[in-house]
């Protein structure tokens, strides 16, 4: 049986959350988790350069993740 891997994109809004989000990732083997540092508009950015259907979730906090919601 083929084990299905979630794909999630973190957006993080400094260096050390995203080592945080990297690190905690690693104690769940079916995830694979892409973080980039971006805050508000910055965060948005990679959204959109992100290819439509390469993720299942997308991770962030505060208004950076409401004006991903947006888009």
């Amino acid at each position: 049986m083929e084990e299905s891997i979630v794909r999630v994109l973190g957006i993080a809004p400094f260096e050390s959350l995203r080592t945080a989000i990297e690190r905690a990732a690693e104690a769940y083997p079916g995830l694979r988790v892409d973080v980039q540092t971006g805050d508000l508009e910055e965060g948005v950015a990679i959204v959109r350069r992100s290819p439509p259907g390469d993720y299942d979730a997308i991770l962030s906090r505060g208004g950076t993740a409401e004006l991903i919601r947006r888009v």
